[in-house]
């Protein structure tokens, strides 16, 4: 039983899933799990390493994490301290952030999902989110079509 002076820690639980974000040129998403908690250079760079050809730009945050997936994509990077009140930071972190945002309304929307089914979730919200991109681009029946012929994933429609 917790006590009236009981105060939450900050920061992310050991028993929470990371997931990355990361939005690449022509502003396609990538959302991977990179398992529990706070994520370390090794799990950054097992996860986004694949999706960022080198001799990118790469922009974040100050996260420890990061530099290490910077040197070993043989990139360039931007870092801004991540502060609220600073707006070059706001501003260059602004769609990450937003899509961030985003990708947790969207989680919430299904309470007590499988993990195993995770990643089939992410791929989906990141093919609506290509969708949504693209709509001024295409009419609606060639636009969903030609993103599930593009897409490299699969989609079960089990939960």
């Amino acid at each position: 039983m917790r006590g009236s002076d009981f105060v939450q820690k900050r920061g992310l639980s050991k028993s929470k899933i990371c997931i990355a974000v990361a939005i690449v040129a022509f502003r396609n998403v990538v959302a991977v799990t990179c398992g529990h908690g706070k994520p370390s250079s090794k799990r950054i760079k097992d996860a986004l390493l694949s999706h960022i050809a080198p001799g990118s730009v790469i922009v974040h945050d100050k996260e420890r994490s990061h530099p290490a997936l910077v040197k070993a994509a043989k990139c360039t990077d931007e870092s801004y301290k991540a502060d609220v009140a600073d707006p070059a930071y706001l501003e260059a972190m602004e769609l990450v952030n937003s899509l961030c945002s985003w990708l947790r309304r969207y989680l919430f929307r299904f309470p007590g999902m499988k993990k195993a089914n995770l990643h089939s979730c992410l791929n989906w919200f990141v093919h609506l989110f290509r969708v949504r991109r693209d709509e001024g681009k295409w009419p609606k029946a060639a636009r969903v079509l030609r993103h599930l012929l593009m897409s490299d994933s699969h989609y079960r429609s089990s939960w």
